[in-house]
């Protein structure tokens, strides 16, 4: 099982370099492979399962390359959905295919026909935000073997945790910091009479970012890893990424000593990514497609909120409508009750209650007219008793725009009367004072109290009943 695809030889990392310790996706390879803390795609979880959570459409991801010759391909192929609440799931799997092998006998004879040497790893990931751009990752991995009549297979896990931060400083607008476990539970394969295993191992690493030129859009990235397992030397990685417009991007690193490189395009939600790697055993070009669609998490959960905002606004409508209902209800009983009982004040305040939040209720309107015309004859009637015609005829005629009832005109036109015969009245009463005042002046006692009293006789009293409701 073992294939040293890394560049050390088999002596140097003890035969058990894994086939799939190359990764996947030419973006983090063109870096160096140090990806443990550079995320945005389905390959994260080759490098830290955690990572995966920052993907933020559906993808189906692409990934190829030859080793060696033509009859060695290393392959790849990832779906990844993100929900809204409960993170992010990937699954797919990777393929290392070695053919043109000789097939042979018991005695060692050629037989017609090529061998296929079928290494494949199965993955199903998942990854959640724990709390404010701290991520966790977990990658469940099945391991088969295929080999003519050579078939085994291993479960194997992973664990990853990622941080990704802005940062306030003129240096730097962002880093992240990654952790992965691989191989928690080592995928182990039985083969005839041996079994060969993928090792335990860890890798952290770290990215940093900022712009350079706002107006260009552009982002400058710089990554480094530390990777060991249990069985090697310790290996570290560099990389750094240019990109331009999220159009282009440029990649270079320095992978545990092999130099790399590598640029990417990005047309709309397709992405193309190519990555060079010079090893021992030569070069490999590698390949990479991404296929984004469907909504943004983001947006979805935009559009999530603006229909909990609709659904809210509905809500509260409703509420607001039953109150509405049970208010005018209580408040027209109340103003009918007030208005029945002679407290005009109180209807007039029921009734104009109602109308604020219903202006066009026919009910409130009739009750508010009559409790006007009510309350404005009631207070005539009070003046009209006092002699105060003038202010009686003020009150009336109110009442009257409120309610064009007869018994108020006919007190409209008693104070009109009283009124006008007031004025002639008290030309009289006048006259007479005057003569009586000139009488008291000669000394005729008893002539000048005759025309006081006959003044007195003049002046109006109210004939009319007092209105009533």
């Amino acid at each position: 099982m073992a294939l040293p695809l890394s560049g050390l030889s088999a002596e140097e990392d003890w035969g058990v370099e894994s086939p799939f310790a190359l990764g996947a996706g030419s973006r983090g390879i063109a870096m160096g492979s140090a990806a443990a803390a550079v995320w945005g795609d389905s390959y994260a979880l080759f490098w830290n399962p955690a990572g995966l959570y920052f993907i933020e459409r559906n993808e189906a991801d692409i990934f190829h390359t030859s080793l060696f010759d033509e009859s060695t391909t290393y392959s790849s192929l990832l779906y990844s959905h993100p929900f809204l609440d409960i993170g992010v799931i990937s699954l797919g799997a990777v393929q290392l295919r070695v053919g043109g092998i000789e097939q042979r006998d018991s005695e060692n004879s050629v037989i017609e026909g090529e061998l296929k040497n079928l290494q494949t790893r199965y993955h199903l990931c998942y990854a959640k935000d724990l709390y404010k751009g701290f991520a966790g990752g977990l990658n469940l991995k099945l391991d088969r073997y295929d080999m003519g009549t050579y078939v085994g297979s291993g479960f194997g896990v992973d664990l990853g945790l990622g941080l990704e931060t802005p940062v306030q400083s003129p240096v730097i607008d962002g880093m992240s910091v990654g952790l992965a476990l691989v191989n928690l539970v080592e995928p182990t394969i039985s083969l005839v009479e041996r079994e060969v295993g993928d090792p335990r191992s860890f890798r952290v690493g770290f990215s940093l970012w900022r712009t350079i030129s706002s107006r260009m859009n552009d982002r400058l990235l710089f990554s480094m890893d530390f990777d060991k397992n249990r069985y090697a030397e310790a290996h570290f990685h560099i990389g750094g990424e240019y990109r331009i417009y999220e159009f282009f991007s440029v990649r270079g690193g320095w992978d545990a000593g092999l130099p790399t490189f590598g640029c990417g395009f990005q047309l709309n939600h397709v992405n193309f990514d190519y990555a060079y790697r010079s090893t021992d055993l030569g070069g490999n070009h590698l390949f990479s497609l991404i296929f984004r669609f469907g909504s943004s998490r983001t947006e979805k959960l935009a559009e999530r909120q603006k229909r909990r905002d609709k659904e809210l606004k509905i809500q509260v409508e409703e509420q607001v409508d039953l109150f509405e209902e049970q208010f005018v209800t209580f408040a027209l009983e109340s103003g009918k009750e007030s208005l029945d009982s002679g407290r005009f004040e109180e209807a007039i305040d029921h009734y104009q209650r109602v109308l604020l939040w219903s202006p066009g209720d026919e009910e409130a309107g009739r009750g508010l007219m009559l409790a006007r015309a009510s309350f404005f004859a009631q207070q005539g009637d009070s003046l009209m008793q006092g002699g105060n015609f003038a202010e009686a005829l003020f009150s009336y005629r109110t009442a009257y725009e409120s309610l064009q009832a007869p018994e108020i005109m006919e007190r409209i036109e008693f104070c009109e009367k009283q009124i006008e015969e007031m004025s002639d009245r008290r030309q009289v009463v006048d006259d007479i004072l005057s003569r009586s005042l000139e009488l008291y002046t000669s000394r005729e006692w008893e002539e000048a109290v005759k025309p006081i009293a006959e003044g007195a006789s003049l002046l109006p009293r109210p004939v009319l009943e007092p209105m009533r409701a």
